[in-house]
């Protein structure tokens, strides 16, 4: 199974919000971690003011996980 491959799969099985912890456990590098998930829909989720990335997360599926301002609080 290639990298992409298993970036894939990880986000295929998410509920619509991936950790950047768990994508780390694929591959380290963001970029290719980024390309991967905007094709399949995803968009990067920072935390406010610090720019830190906290994962990848799907419009489609954003009820399954409370919304942008459910991950922010945390």
């Amino acid at each position: 199974m290639t990298i992409i491959e298993k970036i894939e799969d990880t986000l295929r099985k998410s509920n619509g919000f991936v950790s950047i912890h768990e994508l780390n456990k694929c591959t380290k590098n963001h970029r290719l971690i980024k390309e991967v998930s905007n094709r399949l829909g995803y968009f990067e989720v920072f935390k406010p003011r610090s720019k830190k990335l906290l994962g990848v997360a799907d419009y489609r599926y954003s009820h399954a996980w409370g919304g942008m301002n459910e991950i922010f609080e945390h």
